[in-house]
């Protein structure tokens, strides 16, 4: 998330209990709280724990859901896809933004104009938010 705020993306933590802010940015309970358009869902939960996140980001139109790096989800994918939502998986966003600025490529959902690597989904950036969710 530090990296996300310093790159100027909007990011807003989503918990739902304990947590009044994380690095000064306010948390909400959940997705359906946020008040603008949410582009990107990031998820750092266990792989097992994420389809509940997977529909929550459907059910609120979010652009894309992306499962951080060692989060794989059949079950998130199905729900994603079938939702029509972008999706993500077993990737950092940091690293991936990383790259596309050093080396000028853009492979991830709502980081830049899509060139697509396996096991990515890929659409151009959005003007909204991105709604991680932490526990």
């Amino acid at each position: 998330m530090r990296y996300l705020l310093a790159q100027g993306y909007d990011v807003i933590p989503v918990r739902p209990s304990d947590c009044d802010e994380v690095l000064g940015v306010s948390c909400v309970r959940t997705l359906a709280e946020i008040d603008r358009p949410i582009d990107l869902v990031d998820v750092f939960r266990r792989a097992e724990l994420t389809p509940p996140h997977a529909e929550e980001a459907a059910a609120v139109g979010a652009g894309a859901l992306w499962l951080q790096l060692g989060i794989v989800s059949a079950e998130s994918r199905r729900i994603a896809e079938e939702a029509g939502l972008d999706y993500v998986e077993d990737l950092c966003t940091a690293v991936v933004h990383r790259y596309e600025i050093r080396d000028g490529h853009s492979y991830a959902v709502g980081l830049g104009p899509p060139v697509q690597p396996p096991s990515c989904s890929a659409t151009p950036a959005g003007n909204g938010s991105a709604g991680s969710v932490y526990h």
